[in-house]
């Protein structure tokens, strides 16, 4: 199998996918080939923007978030979301970013892998050169890092309807990002010809390529050596989930202990005073659920 990690870069082949360290400023590493093919080359499978296997027909009444012309799932907008009728606000979630049940590269790959965000695709072109390029008899795109490593992504074009078009000429590969500016018709993708390269957006329901990505192989060592020093002890109450309960608040470290005191989405304290809505964080758009990077358990345990 021919590897796109070039020049003495690192590559991991855990799970069997390898990844290439193009010396990004947040470790990112990119996976070397495309979801569904192990062969850097192969254009692998297309997938709707959330959808986690490739399907037939990609249009909008087989895609599995939209129903009556409306959204069941990542919908900012009541407008457009299912349920709006005559001036009743329809349903939203505030969800603008895949969760790890939808995103493709997730569910086919393992927890390590994901979608890159619109920030890590602009991250990738803001540090690397790139070129049209023909590599074993595929066109597509050759990104070049300053470490001397390299990337191809190939021209594998997409599904719309029950077609594949412009496969040769053009490659189009989903980040995780929804369009927030806008309806949430869109999402924002990674699209080039031979002539023309720039993150884009447009209908999710169209099948696109994924290329994964994952953090740093040390970065994770790291995170999993704190995780190993730090404990905390809970207790198995017999619940039908099965879900276990710390024996004590986060910020205290025995169960007679207060801990500490956190805004609803907040994971740091802060001075009493502060507790008010003109210093609360969610000031514009508040989620229905805590993303992880949002739950004070999770942020400090």
């Amino acid at each position: 199998m021919g590897v796109l990690l070039m020049m003495g870069g690192r590559v991991f082949a855990q799970d069997t996918h390898e990844s290439g360290d193009l010396g990004l400023p947040s470790g990112t590493l990119w996976a070397t080939c495309t979801v569904g093919t192990n062969a850097p080359e192969e254009y692998g499978d297309y997938f709707a923007w959330g959808e986690t296997q490739p399907k037939e027909i990609y249009k909008w009444r087989t895609y599995q978030y939209f129903e009556y012309d409306k959204f069941t799932k990542y919908c900012h907008d009541p407008y457009y979301g299912y349920g709006y009728f005559h001036g009743q606000g329809g349903f939203t979630d505030t969800l603008t970013t895949l969760l790890p049940e939808d995103d493709a590269a997730t569910t086919n790959w393992g927890n390590e892998w994901r979608m890159p965000t619109k920030e890590e695709w602009q991250e990738l072109l803001n540090n690397t050169t790139n070129k049209w390029t023909t590599q074993n008899g595929v066109n597509g795109r050759l990104f070049t890092a300053s470490n001397g490593n390299s990337l191809f992504l190939p021209a594998a074009g997409g599904r719309q309807d029950d077609d594949i078009v412009r496969v040769g000429s053009s490659g189009n590969y989903w980040s995780s990002s929804l369009r927030t500016d806008d309806n949430p018709r869109c999402a924002r993708f990674f699209s080039f010809y031979s002539n023309y390269y720039d993150m884009i957006d447009f209908d999710r329901c169209l099948g696109l390529s994924v290329r994964a990505v994952r953090a740093a192989q040390d970065t994770r060592a790291a995170q999993d050596t704190h995780a190993a020093q730090v404990t905390h002890e809970y207790v198995d109450l017999g619940l039908p989930s099965g879900t276990l309960w710390a024996t004590c608040n986060v910020g205290a470290s025995t169960p007679e202990g207060y801990g500490d005191f956190f805004a609803w989405g907040e994971i740091q304290t802060k001075r009493l005073c502060l507790y008010d809505k003109s210093h609360y964080e969610f000031t514009d758009e508040r989620p229905t659920t805590l993303e992880p990077e949002d739950d004070a358990a999770t942020a400090n345990w």
